[in-house]
C-alpha cells in the first residue's frame, strides 16, 4: 500500500506560514518588506487589536499588474528570482515566495493594488488558503494588503498569542528596525487609529534615530566609520552613559537587512569591553555592507540569521571600527569601568584583616537597620524577627563587596548580598495586602519613550497605578510620573519606569498576577544592596536575621540562587582529607 502521497497544496501553505508567519509582527514584516522592494516612498501600517483583528499595509510603490496579481497568492511565486545563481546574490528584502500565500493561508487577506502609470487597478482575495478571482477596481498607484482574523483557522497558533500590548509592541520593534535601514521612506504606524509614529523621509540616521528613541539616546551618538578590503562598517555607538539590561538595544545591519549574529554580538561587546559596567549592554545602531556573493542569507526563513564566508574579518572590522570610535569620542564623565583586579584584592584583604582583628563578633545589640533609610522597606515590611537572647554570635565576613561567607554548623553559606536583599524585598511585596505606602515626588519625573515602548504604554499604565504609581500621559510619547511606591523614594524613577514598561511590554502572559510578578521583580531589584557596596557588621547581621526570618527560597526573582551552602564534607573532599 502506497504510504508516501504528495500534500495538498492547503497544507503547504500552512506548514510554509508556520515557518514565516509566527504572529502579526512577521505578517507586517514581510509586508513593509514587500513595500520597500517596490520602491514605495511611504508605508502607513494599521494594526488593530495587536494583529489579531486587522492589519493593513499601504506603500507608495510600483503596484502589480493583473498578471502578477493572480500569481501573487501562488506558492514560491516571485519577482525577485530569476536564475539559480541569483540566490547567491540576494539584493533584495523578500525573495522566497512564501510570504502571501503563507499569510493567505491563515487568514482572510486582500490585496488591491494599481501599477503605476494604469487607471485602473486590481483586487484578489485568499480566505484561509482559497483564492478569489481577480476583479477590477478603482485604486490609487501602489498596493494596500489588508489581513484579518489571522490564525482564524488554526485556534492553537490563535490560542498562544500574547497580549495586544505585546504584540504591538512587537510590531513597533519590527517597524523601527526596518525604518533605521531605509530612512529614505516616509513610515506611519497607527495601533486602534492612534498614531505610534510617524517618520518622515529623507532625514539621515541621526535624525531618525531622534525621531524613534529618548532623548538620552540622542546626545550620546558617537559615529562609527571603518573601511577595509570588502567590508564596510558605519552607524552610530552610543556612550556608555546610556546602556540596557539586554541586547534589545542593539541594531546590526547587514546591507539594510536587520540581522542577529552572535558573532557580532560578541564582537560589540568586546569594542566596549572596560567600559561598561557589569550586567549592562551597550545600545548601537551598526550598517554593514558587503558583497552579497560574501555572505548566505537564505540560512533561516525569516533571513534573520546569515552565514559569513569569512566571519572573522567581520568580527575583527566591527570590533576595530566600534572601538575607535569610542576610544575618539569624549567619554569624560560617562564610563564606568569595572573595578580592577587590584581594587578587588585590596578589598579582599581589607574584609579578611577586618575580620580576623574583631576580637568578639560583633553585639547583637549593635544591630541596626539594614543599609540606609532609603534603601529599607517600608516600616511595615522592614521589622525582622528578633534574634533569641542566647543565640550563639554569628561569623561572617564580606569579600569582593559583593559577597558574604558565614560559618554555619554544617560548614558554610556564601551569600549574593544583591540577590538575597532582592529576593526579601520581593516575598514581603508579594505578601503585602492593600496598596502599598506612596511617596509622593517634590518635583514630577517625566520620561520621553522610544516608539516602540510608547505603542504598548496603554497596556501597563494601569499595572503601576494599581501598585502606587501615580502617573499618566504628558504630551506625545511622555509621561509624567507624580508619586511613587515608598520603597523606590530614592531610586531613579525614570529609569525603573522605562525598564518595567519594556518588561511588562514583553510578557508572555497577559494576566495580573504575572504583571505583578514582573513589576515587583524590578522594584525588588532596584530597591535592593547592589555588589560593591562595603556593608558594616551590624548591616550584615541585619540582612542574615531577615533571611532566617522568613520561610525564603534561596533563589532571587530571575531565578539567579542568592545563598549556597557548602558542608564540611565537601570542604574536606575538595582538600583531599576524605
Amino acid at each position: 500500500m502506497q504510504k508516501i502521497v504528495e500534500l495538498d497544496q492547503s497544507i503547504v501553505n500552512k506548514i510554509a506560514a508556520g515557518e514565516v508567519i509566527e504572529r502579526p509582527a512577521s505578517v507586517v514584516k514581510e509586508l513593509v518588506e514587500n513595500a520597500i522592494d517596490a520602491e514605495a516612498t511611504r508605508i502607513e501600517i494599521d494594526v488593530e487589536e495587536g494583529g489579531r483583528k486587522r492589519i493593513q499595509v499601504t506603500d507608495t510603490g510600483y503596484g502589480m499588474v493583473d498578471a502578477d496579481v493572480g500569481a501573487a497568492f501562488k506558492s514560491h511565486a516571485t519577482s525577485k528570482l530569476k536564475t539559480p545563481e541569483d540566490l547567491f546574490h540576494i539584493t533584495t528584502l523578500g525573495f522566497r515566495g512564501e510570504a502571501l500565500p503563507s499569510i493567505g493561508a491563515v487568514s482572510r487577506a486582500r490585496i488591491t493594488t494599481c501599477y503605476r502609470g494604469n487607471e485602473i487597478g486590481a483586487r484578489i482575495s485568499m480566505d484561509g488558503g482559497v483564492t478569489g478571482p481577480v476583479e477590477s477596481t478603482g485604486a490609487p498607484e501602489g498596493t494596500c494588503v489588508d489581513v484579518q482574523d489571522l490564525f482564524f483557522n488554526t485556534p492553537v497558533r490563535r490560542k498562544f498569542m500574547k497580549s495586544p500590548a505585546a504584540e504591538i509592541k512587537a510590531i513597533a520593534d519590527v517597524v523601527t528596525r526596518i525604518a533605521l535601514a531605509h530612512c529614505h521612506i516616509a513610515f506611519l504606524l497607527r495601533h486602534n487609529g492612534r498614531r505610534v509614529f510617524s517618520l518622515e523621509a529623507g532625514g539621515g540616521l541621526a535624525i531618525r534615530i531622534g525621531e524613534l528613541f529618548e532623548p538620552e539616546v540622542r546626545e550620546a551618538l558617537v559615529p562609527v566609520d571603518f573601511h577595509a578590503e570588502g567590508l564596510s562598517i558605519s552607524g552610530y555607538a552610543v556612550k556608555p552613559s546610556v546602556t540596557r539590561q539586554n541586547t534589545t538595544g542593539q541594531y546590526v545591519f547587514l546591507n539594510s537587512r536587520f540581522i542577529r549574529d552572535r558573532g557580532i554580538t560578541s564582537a560589540i561587546r568586546k569594542a566596549y569591553e572596560g567600559f561598561l559596567m557589569t550586567g549592562r549592554y551597550p545600545m548601537i545602531f551598526l550598517f554593514a555592507d558587503m558583497d552579497p556573493a560574501a555572505v548566505d542569507v537564505n540560512v533561516h526563513p525569516t533571513k534573520v540569521e546569515v552565514r559569513f564566508k569569512e566571519p572573522g574579518a567581520v568580527f575583527g572590522g566591527v570590533v576595530r571600527g566600534v572601538r575607535a570610535a569610542l576610544e575618539s569620542a569624549d567619554l569624560v564623565g560617562t564610563v564606568a569601568l569595572d573595578r580592577s583586579s587590584v581594587h578587588r584584592e585590596a578589598a579582599i584583604k581589607d574584609a579578611v584583616g577586618q575580620f580576623l582583628s574583631q576580637a568578639e563578633p560583633a553585639s547583637h545589640t549593635d544591630r541596626r537597620p539594614l543599609v540606609t533609610p532609603s534603601l529599607a522597606l517600608p516600616r511595615q515590611f522592614a521589622d525582622a524577627a528578633p534574634a533569641p537572647v542566647d543565640a550563639p554570635p554569628l561569623k561572617f565576613m564580606q569579600v569582593h563587596e559583593q559577597y558574604i561567607v558565614v560559618e554555619t554548623p554544617a560548614g558554610i553559606r556564601l551569600i549574593d548580598q544583591h540577590a538575597l536583599h532582592e529576593k526579601i524585598h520581593y516575598t514581603r511585596l508579594m505578601r503585602s495586602e492593600g496598596p502599598l505606602p506612596v511617596q509622593r515626588l517634590l518635583v514630577p519625573v517625566t520620561l520621553e519613550l522610544s516608539a516602540a515602548d510608547w505603542s504598548g504604554v496603554e497596556g501597563v499604565l494601569e499595572i503601576f497605578r494599581a501598585e502606587g504609581f501615580e502617573i499618566e500621559e504628558f504630551g506625545a510619547r511622555t509621561l509624567a510620573v507624580y508619586a511613587v511606591p515608598q520603597l523606590l523614594a530614592a531610586a531613579d524613577v525614570a529609569e525603573l519606569v522605562t525598564e518595567a514598561i519594556g518588561v511588562l511590554g514583553e510578557s508572555k502572559k497577559a494576566n495580573v498576577a504575572s504583571a505583578r510578578h514582573e513589576l515587583y521583580a524590578m522594584v525588588a531589584c532596584k530597591a535592593a544592596i547592589k555588589a560593591g557596596m562595603r556593608l558594616s557588621p551590624g548591616e550584615i547581621e541585619a540582612l542574615l536575621e531577615q533571611h532566617e526570618a522568613g520561610d525564603l527560597l534561596d533563589f532571587c526573582p530571575h531565578g539567579r540562587p542568592a545563598v549556597l551552602d557548602l558542608s564540611i564534607e565537601q570542604l574536606d573532599k575538595q582538600f583531599g582529607r576524605i
